[in-house]
């Protein structure tokens, strides 16, 4: 167990610095809307680490260049592929490079499939939304039988969720089970029910339900499925109601979806997709926990992630069409997903962090045993410096999700013109026009600061 642990935080610390780096690089660019430099600055900045400083100038101008950007060598991006692919990808999405996109997503795949995440576990949001990404970028790319397939991967994750997240409690509490775990457990709950708050007056969404990967995969299949599919586009429509009951565009789309089940003809449409913000960031709570062994007082110190929200770019956004502005409504809070399956993981957590505490007293123990009573103050200084170290916490997510998506629907206006408002009525996009050709039109906005420049994308959608 001590060497789980050793090589268990010794991965984290060399992931996180890693990650750290090359997050602050990036967030530099996504955060005021330059989603196209945002797109390379991960794999860019991995490139210039690997380059030789002798170098030859035009060597180095070529490694600049935008087509020495695309890897053409997975395994050249190092352990931190995974982030690089999550990251690069969601920003070259919005920067409409799709052929980027899908590529980058797709190293974000392969890393899982390969266990090359660097340490990191996955959780279970951030595949969920890897693959709705994924299929949103195949679908603007104009490959809809791989989106389809993308969005039933997603379909798919959200059920294997609650059973591995079952099996990995059932293995820790295995490990664990001996009298000093139970002993310290009951310890340490003391201490939490009093000091950790995370979870107080809390709505958890249903185990690791996404309502905007359920609305977005019913959205789609009820415009590109069989009749099969239609029918299971109605039940994911549902879904996404139940979990978010005061949007009312989902419920014109379920009717939308029941009269395409009844071959009725439904009217052009526009559908406004507004992702605000940023997720929460993760964070360490440290507590204290005091023990009396041998007659002698111990101290083990416990850490439990946190989670920290940021701000909203804009609360809503209004959208003009027509004579007409329409205000864009929630289909899902990401951070109360993200919070979902925090509460979801928390007894896993807790188990972790106990038996790293139980290691912890048995090292001080053992520590002031080989010192021996004769040097009673240097066996205590000795506890004490073993038991200042905490548990290590992952405190690495998937930073450029939004804080929240919000969507709008309405018939197709006269003019096929749109322009987007944040939510005072103040303009921030140009006019955008929508193309002859597009008969059902979806309109993507990503803004993840207030100060960011605004990505605004019209995709066929048929």
């Amino acid at each position: 167990m001590k060497k789980y642990l050793f090589f268990v935080l010794m991965l984290l610390l060399q992931g996180c610095v890693s990650y750290s780096d090359k997050k602050a690089a990036f967030h530099q660019q996504f955060n005021a809307g330059n989603f196209e430099a945002a797109s390379k600055v991960m794999y860019a900045e991995n490139k210039k680490k690997e380059g030789s400083e002798t170098a030859p100038q035009e060597e180095q101008s070529a490694e600049k260049s935008e087509d020495k950007l695309l890897p053409s060598d997975f395994d050249d991006l190092g352990g931190m592929k995974f982030f690089i692919g999550l990251n690069s990808g969601t920003a070259a999405m919005y920067s409409q490079n799709y052929a980027l996109s899908d590529m980058m997503f797709g190293i974000a795949s392969d890393a899982i499939a390969k266990h090359e995440t660097a340490g990191y576990v996955p959780k279970y949001y951030e595949k969920v939304m890897l693959n709705t990404y994924r299929a949103l970028a195949l679908l603007q790319h104009g490959d809809i039988e791989n989106a389809k397939v993308e969005f039933n991967r997603a379909a798919a994750s959200q059920g294997e969720a609650v059973q591995e997240n079952k099996r990995q409690i059932s293995k820790l509490k295995k490990e664990a089970a001996e009298e000093q775990y139970a002993i310290n457990m009951g310890k340490a709950a003391e201490v939490l029910n009093k000091e950790y708050t995370e979870f107080n007056d809390f709505k958890p969404y249903a185990d690791f339900a996404n309502p905007y990967t359920s609305y977005m995969s019913g959205l789609f299949l009820a415009l590109h499925g069989s009749k099969a599919d239609v029918e299971n586009a109605i039940l994911d429509l549902r879904r996404a109601r139940s979990m978010s009951p005061k949007n009312k565009f989902v419920k014109a789309d379920i009717r939308m979806a029941e009269d395409i089940a009844n071959q009725k003809d439904i009217r052009p449409t526009v559908w406004v997709v507004y992702e605000n913000g940023l997720i929460a960031e993760i964070d360490k709570q440290h507590f204290v926990i005091p023990f009396v062994i041998n007659g002698r007082v111990k101290v083990a110190h416990m850490a439990l992630p946190k989670m920290v929200p940021l701000a909203s770019a804009y609360p809503e956004i209004q959208v003009q069409a027509g004579k007409k502005k329409i205000t864009t409504q929630s289909i899902v809070d990401m951070d109360r997903v993200m919070k979902t399956e925090f509460k979801n993981r928390y007894p896993a957590e807790v188990a972790k962090a106990v038996i790293w505490m139980t290691v912890n007293l048995i090292a001080q123990e053992a520590a002031q045993r080989a010192i021996g009573d004769d040097n009673k103050g240097w066996g205590d200084l000795a506890a004490i410096a073993i038991g200042s170290l905490s548990n290590p916490v992952e405190t690495r997510t998937w930073s450029s999700l939004p804080k929240d998506i919000q969507i709008a629907r309405f018939a197709m206006p006269k003019g096929r013109k749109i322009q987007i408002f944040d939510n005072t009525g103040k303009p921030i996009s140009p006019e955008i026009s929508i193309a002859k050709d597009i008969k059902q039109a979806l309109v993507f906005v990503r803004i993840p600061t207030i100060n960011a420049v605004p990505a605004v994308y019209v995709t066929k959608l048929k």
